[in-house]
């Protein structure tokens, strides 16, 4: 297993390179409008930080916009 680390805040593209790399799949990417986060953000996460993990499972990334 692996635990999934906290992406909030942290730039999507950086996000979604570093679990590729530990090769995760990542899901389709939503882009939602957040007032006060500039564009390129991850603002929420599937699973959530601290989730045990494995190969098998897709990470869903919601990025500002």
């Amino acid at each position: 297993y692996f635990v999934m680390p906290d992406f909030i805040g942290k730039p999507a593209e950086l996000a979604a390179s570093r679990a590729r790399n530990e090769g995760f799949h990542i899901g389709k990417m939503n882009f939602r409008n957040y007032p006060g986060v500039e564009s390129g953000v991850v603002i929420q996460q599937k699973p959530q930080a601290g989730y045990r993990l494995t190969k098998s499972d897709v990470i869903s990334l919601d990025v500002s916009q």
